[in-house]
């Protein structure tokens, strides 16, 4: 499940931002007034940036495994057994793919020595330079104490390879909640996120909607010039990317905003900080929607 990990090191780099006014420094008055037609809410956007998504679906598929290989070890291709509380757990598997399906699964986990929920179920198929995954209507509940706090997918996520290039689509929704109400509300339209081994370039295609505090956003993404990622903090070197209608040219640490015949040169550091303070943020009457 080596590849299923990629995920988690891609977005973490993918910390894409820009800042402030960026009009001070410059004297001259039609300058200033392009500049201030862009401000830092304008251009600050959400991207998949620092979910935490590649190590909440591997900790499922960790637990999967475990079981798997326990079951393959028996060769038991199908079978069905009751969860330890409540519930039941059915496998199938054939030579390239695995399911498991959760039906109210309540399961000690003996590590943590608490009860975790599982229902819906995960799919594996792994071919020689291709692993698929589908969670399907999944809902995953790591403390049964706290029975409406955890994660939902409901998705399909395909990881490539292809020499120096690894690549990640996904498709579907995402959701983590809490004490019943929706934390983080993600979306996702064939997002392809790939990665060149060789210099850690990262290329970000299609969509993507995120609903977090403060921040509600949609958007679609196309790379023209592959981000480079620093390797000493969060800014992006170079690169260029699509974003809607504005196009953002980096040139650490700022980034060059371009929409129509309006531009604007900003801090990325400062955009990040504002997207935090949006997704932050509880002065807005939306922040919070109700779990279904």
């Amino acid at each position: 499940m080596k590849k299923i990990l990629i995920l988690s090191s891609i977005v973490s780099l993918l910390i894409l931002g820009c800042g402030s006014d960026g009009d001070s420094d410059n004297d001259s008055g039609d300058k200033k007034s392009i500049d201030a037609a862009l401000k830092i809410g304008d251009v600050a956007y959400s991207t998949p940036a620092g979910i935490d998504f590649g190590n909440k679906m591997s900790t499922s598929l960790n637990k999967m495994q475990k079981t798997i290989y326990k079951k393959s070890s028996l060769n038991i291709a199908k079978t069905t057994e009751y969860c330890s509380e409540t519930g039941t757990m059915s496998y199938d598997e054939s030579d390239t793919t695995v399911t498991v399906a959760f039906d109210k699964c309540i399961n000690l986990n003996n590590e943590t020595y608490t009860y975790e929920y599982y229902n819906g179920s995960l799919s594996v198929n792994e071919s020689e330079n291709q692993t698929s995954i589908i969670a399907q209507q999944y809902t995953y509940v790591p403390n049964t104490y706290y029975p409406n706090t955890g994660t939902y997918m409901n998705l399909s996520i395909e990881t490539r390879e292809n020499g120096d290039i690894s690549e990640i689509e996904i498709d579907g929704e995402m959701k983590e909640f809490d004490n019943n109400y929706i934390l983080e509300d993600m979306n996702f339209d064939k997002l392809t996120i790939k990665e060149n081994s060789s210099n850690s370039a990262i290329y970000i295609g299609g969509g993507y909607s995120y609903k977090a505090g403060c921040l509600d956003e949609s958007h679609r993404y196309n790379t023209t010039e592959w981000l480079i990622p620093s390797s000493t903090d969060d800014d992006i070197i170079s690169g260029t990317i699509i974003v809607d209608n504005k196009t953002y040219i980096y040139n650490s640490p700022n980034v060059t905003v371009k929409v129509d015949d309006r531009e604007g040169t900003f801090n990325q550091s400062e955009l990040r900080a504002e997207t935090v303070s949006k997704k932050n943020s509880n002065e807005c009457t939306s922040s919070t929607m109700k779990l279904q």
